[in-house]
């Protein structure tokens, strides 16, 4: 099963919640938000990817793809550095 960690729990990111909820090839192991974004992050986790982690930033490791769907300034913050670590990253 391939881990992800979702970058972003806006309208995209929680259709990819929504999207992702059955697949039993790819788990959402991971949600990145800031802080002001959590409670709603966890919420929508809760629904759709009960075993996934809400953070301020991606895990260093059992992350298989990073998906962003936060928009630009988390291209920077967020896709950038995994790229670095060798992580493949998908920008929605």
């Amino acid at each position: 099963m391939e881990r992800i960690a979702l970058i972003g729990c806006g309208a995209i990111g929680s259709a990819l919640l929504a999207l992702l909820k059955d697949d039993k090839a790819l788990e959402v192991a991971a949600i990145v938000v800031p802080e002001s974004g959590m409670p709603a992050a966890r919420e929508a986790a809760q629904q759709h990817a009960p075993r996934a982690v809400v953070v301020g930033s991606v895990p260093l490791a059992g992350i298989d793809l990073v998906v962003e769907a936060a928009g630009h300034a988390a291209i920077e913050a967020h896709v950038l550095p995994a790229l670095r670590r060798g992580t493949p990253c998908v920008v929605a």
